[in-house]
């Protein structure tokens, strides 16, 4: 089992989102970004960093419900 970082629910180890909050469970590649999988909004979902600098991060979205 695995525990979501973000709302502590238990999730089967197969599972690759939380079934309580839906943020993208700690595996791999996540596992480095914190931001990486959460829900911002309600209807953003963060794919990954694209990059940073003195203002700020950049990141890959999809808007949900419509994709994209």
């Amino acid at each position: 089992m695995l525990a979501c970082s973000n709302c502590g629910a238990e999730n089967r180890a197969d599972t690759e989102h939380c079934l309580e909050c839906g943020i993208t469970l700690k595996t791999g590649e996540s596992a480095t970004d914190p931001w990486a999988g959460r829900l911002i909004a309600q209807r953003f979902k963060l794919v990954r960093k694209l990059g940073d600098g003195g203002m700020g991060e950049v990141y890959e979205a999809i808007q949900h419900p419509i994709g994209r």
